[in-house]
């Protein structure tokens, strides 16, 4: 029965946009030009910062937020529901990415840190479609699983000063053009994969994976550490924002839930800066 409820029929899914009818190149080109500007936009912001308000703007959703905008543009709101849900459940495994990572920064050398925590996701990313469980025990799963690695991070926060080193011209376009191409592609594929894979690849952590790659060699492990543990502070409210989406986009219409999603994402980021700051103080 959470099968049937989490998947509704295909026939639902299909919803031709002006954007889909376009050459599959210019369609693709469109899509990560505007996610890459979103990263640009966001992260400009974040380089000015230290590891509190870094790692909250990490927190914000600069990869999976374009990847759902152009979803809504693509494809209909039952297959935005149905990816919400699949995004969801990979919350888990952006967790554990980042116990993973924490656990081995400045132990090991950046790489020996990062490849054992994109493992991980990748191992939690390959089991989670395979288990039909229903939304609301997804989401009691995926914010437990927040919590713990919230508190398993937590001794990073204590990490050094950010944006210590100098900055490489290339820093920025990279990023932008990873997340460009990974929102694109899997808006470009989804007919393809079904909504539980496109979900899954929306929420992977590549705005986390590009900040440590870019960070490490700046700041130093310590320092992005504790801007990634800041970032699951931030990330532990993603489980109920996705679920308004994967409740409410069909009833309310994709545009309100997207609505209700970010600020409930960003008014918790809010509450993590006050508490934070009032801590220091």
């Amino acid at each position: 029965m959470a099968s049937a409820s989490r998947r509704p029929a295909r026939a639902e899914f299909l919803h031709a946009a002006e954007v889909s009818e376009l050459p599959l190149w210019l369609s693709l080109a469109i899509k990560v030009v505007f996610a890459a500007t979103v990263v640009v936009s966001a992260t400009a912001a974040a380089e000015k910062s230290g590891p509190l308000i870094a790692g909250l703007i990490i927190a914000m959703p600069l990869s999976i937020g374009p990847t759902y905008v152009m979803l809504a543009l693509t494809t209909s709101p039952q297959f935005v529901a149905a990816s919400a849900l699949g995004s969801l459940g990979a919350n888990a495994a952006v967790a554990v990415f980042a116990v993973v990572y924490v656990a081995l920064a400045g132990r090991v050398p950046m790489p020996l840190s990062l490849a054992p925590a994109l493992l991980a996701w990748f191992g939690c990313g390959w089991l989670l479609p395979r288990w039909s469980i229903a939304a609301l025990p997804l989401l009691a799963i995926s914010t437990l699983a927040l919590g713990g690695a919230v508190l398993l991070t937590r001794h990073a926060l204590a990490g050094g000063k950010l944006l210590a080193g100098g900055k490489r011209w290339y820093d920025l376009p990279l990023r932008a053009l990873f997340v460009g191409l990974l929102a694109g592609t899997v808006v470009t594929v989804s007919q393809l994969i079904g909504p539980d894979w496109t979900g899954l690849l929306a929420a992977f952590p590549l705005v986390l994976t590009t900040s440590i790659i870019l960070m490490t060699p700046r700041v130093g492990a310590a320092a992005t550490a504790a801007a990634m543990a800041t970032a699951m502070q931030g990330i532990f409210i993603y489980p109920p924002a996705l679920f308004l989406i994967h409740r409410y986009c069909v009833e309310w219409g994709v545009w309100w839930a997207f609505l209700a999603a970010l600020v409930t994402i960003v008014a918790w980021a809010g509450l993590v800066y006050a508490w934070r700051t009032s801590r220091r103080g």
